[in-house]
């Protein structure tokens, strides 16, 4: 039995320990209070475009030299798959209708077109090409020779070489050579000096080649231009003789300056065109049977197009 004498001590005691655990208390709501609150993500309409493909690559459409490190990594909660490598941007040289010189522009909006600089060859540039060496080459309309251009501010430098004047370029990525089309044939160019050596003729009589292009598995194809009646893709088959067999019918009568390439960084094996009928125009065409498919208005002749992708 507590001691009457003891009883003050003990109450002194339980103050004492009250007042300590109110104060434990208060400063833990205080602490616990300061922690931020953590959102939980919710898909926003942004994403959801990123999730439909509405949006493609770089958000912003403004960065011409995409790489696949630049890719969107998926987010938590959020449900996206990872992008594909990053080269929606198509680079090309205006050859009618705007600055003439080098340019790039989105796929996405091929209207939206950024003049990258005025040119410094005497005449348009009427083929080009990207190559495995991240070099941007283009043949100069009445000469043939060569030029190199940086995708990043349309700077110009004169390889020199030419002789005859090539509508399209195209790199074999697979051998790392640099072939231009005539009119009729197919040339080898070395990219050293810009000289040329005529390969063979295509065997198209009557028929003017207008472009070329390599898939990245090194097939390479044709296409004419064509004022009436409707303009024919070929596949060069062998390329020591410059062969080649039809594909088919691309449905449109293509005509005047153009152009087209293979996106090497895309997850198709599609051919992409800035084509002209009567306008200037980007087109998307399945190798496989010459269909053509208009993705939106260039406004513009657009030549020596293609996309900065790496030889994988």
């Amino acid at each position: 039995i507590m001691k009457t004498r003891d009883r003050p001590n003990y109450r002194k005691k339980l103050v004492k320990t009250t007042t300590i655990s109110v104060a434990v208390l208060v400063a833990a709501i205080m602490i616990l209070s300061a922690i931020p609150t953590i959102a939980t993500p919710v898909n926003t309409t942004k994403m959801n475009k990123i999730e439909n493909k509405e949006i493609l690559g770089d958000p912003t459409g403004l960065d011409p030299k995409l790489t696949e490190k630049s890719m969107l990594a998926p987010q938590q909660n959020f449900n996206v798959e990872p992008l594909g490598p990053l080269t929606d941007i198509m680079h090309g040289y205006i050859a009618y209708g705007g600055q003439e010189g080098p340019c790039y522009f989105p796929i996405a909006d091929p209207g939206d077109i950024t003049e990258l600089a005025p040119t410094e060859s005497a005449y348009f540039l009427a083929g080009g090409s990207w190559t495995c060496d991240e070099e941007w080459y283009g043949c100069e309309y009445n000469s043939g020779g060569l030029w190199k251009m940086d995708p990043d501010d349309g700077s110009m430098e004169q390889v020199g070489g030419g002789g005859t004047v090539c509508n399209g370029m195209g790199w074999d990525p697979v051998y790392n050579r640099m072939y231009g089309a005539s009119s009729t044939g197919l040339y080898e160019y070395d990219i050293e000096t810009g000289g040329q050596e005529f390969i063979g003729s295509f065997g198209l009589s009557g028929k003017t080649i207008i472009g070329l292009a390599f898939n990245l598995e090194g097939r390479a194809f044709i296409w004419d231009v064509l004022f009436s009646g409707t303009s024919t893709l070929w596949e060069v088959v062998d390329l020591t003789t410059g062969e080649t067999e039809e594909v088919g019918s691309l449905g449109e009568p293509l005509v005047y300056a153009q152009d087209g390439a293979f996106d090497w960084g895309g997850e198709t094996d599609d051919l992409y065109l800035t084509a002209y009928y009567s306008t200037g125009f980007l087109a998307v065409v399945d190798i496989e049977t010459a269909e053509l498919t208009n993705l939106g208005n260039l406004n513009m002749e657009i030549t020596a197009s293609m996309f900065v992708a790496d030889c994988i």
